[in-house]
C-alpha cells in the first residue's frame, strides 16, 4: 500500500507542469508604441500673406469675390480660423477650420463679406494678432485682381491666378503677360542682357580697329615713304647753295 501511494504521488508531481500550463491564461502582448503626430504649426507674423484678391468680378460681385492666401514659410501651416478684415473692422473672410497650406503653396477662398471696389486696406489676423496687411487703390477695373509681386508690392492685373502662384512680377493691367514675364526674368537676366550688349559693342569696336589696322602695310610705313621726300629736300637745298 505504501508503495502504491508513493507511485501515485510521483505521477502527480510529474504531471503538474502540464496541468499548470493548461490552466494558465494566455499572455496578452503589450501594444507597440506608436509615433505621436506632431501638431501642424499655427502661423506667425510674416509667414502667411494676402496674396491676391478680386474685389470687382465681371458681372455680379456677390458670391464671386475671392481672397487668396500664400504660405511663404518653410513648413505646412494651419490657417483654419484666420480672419481677413477691412480696416474698418468688418470681416471679409473666415478661413474654414482644418484648412492647411503647404510651404510655398496658396489657397483661395470665396468671401463672406464684400470688398470695396474703390480702394481699402485689408488685414490678415489670427485672433487679435496681425499677420499681414495690404492697401489697394481705386484704379483696378472690373475683372482685374490685385496680385502681390513681392513682400511689399502688388499691382492690378488682367491675368488673374486664383489658387496659383502669382507671376513674378505680376503683369500690369492691359499688359501682355508673356512680355512681362520675358522682360522681367530676373536681375541676373538683365545683367546677362547688358553683358551681351556690351559684348556686341566691344565686338563692333574691335572689328573697326581691325579694319583700320588692315589699311596699314604689314611691315608699317614703307622706307621709300621717308627716303623720297628727304632726297627731294636735299636736291632743293643743293640748288639753292649753287646759285648763291
Amino acid at each position: 500500500m505504501k508503495q502504491l501511494l508513493i507511485a501515485i504521488t510521483f505521477a502527480l508531481v510529474m504531471a503538474m507542469p502540464d496541468f499548470v500550463e493548461a490552466v494558465s491564461p494566455t499572455p496578452v502582448p503589450s501594444p507597440s508604441p506608436t509615433a505621436s503626430m506632431q501638431p501642424i504649426a499655427k502661423p506667425l507674423a510674416g509667414e502667411v500673406r494676402i496674396n491676391e484678391f478680386l474685389p470687382n468680378p465681371v458681372g455680379t460681385d456677390t458670391g464671386n469675390e475671392w481672397v487668396e492666401l500664400a504660405n511663404v514659410s518653410t513648413h505646412t501651416i494651419d490657417v483654419g480660423g484666420l480672419l481677413v478684415v477691412r480696416i474698418s473692422g468688418s470681416t471679409i473672410l473666415t478661413v474654414p477650420t482644418g484648412t492647411t497650406i503647404v510651404a510655398g503653396g496658396v489657397a483661395a477662398f470665396t468671401n463672406s463679406g464684400s470688398l470695396i471696389n474703390t480702394g481699402d486696406t485689408l488685414i490678415l489676423k489670427t485672433g487679435t494678432t496681425e499677420l499681414d496687411r495690404v492697401t489697394y487703390d481705386d484704379t483696378g477695373g472690373e475683372g482685374q485682381s490685385w496680385a502681390r509681386s513681392s513682400a511689399t508690392e502688388g499691382t492690378w492685373t488682367d491675368v488673374t491666378s486664383k489658387g496659383e502662384v502669382n507671376p513674378i512680377p505680376a503683369p500690369e493691367a492691359g499688359a501682355d503677360p508673356e512680355g512681362i514675364v520675358t522682360a522681367a526674368t530676373s536681375a541676373t537676366g538683365k545683367s546677362t542682357t547688358a553683358t551681351t550688349k556690351a559684348s556686341t559693342a566691344s565686338s563692333k569696336t574691335s572689328a573697326t580697329k581691325t579694319s583700320a589696322a588692315k589699311k596699314l602695310p604689314a611691315g608699317g610705313t614703307p622706307w621709300a615713304g621717308y627716303v623720297l621726300p628727304m632726297t627731294l629736300a636735299m636736291l632743293y637745298w643743293y640748288k639753292r647753295i649753287r646759285t648763291l
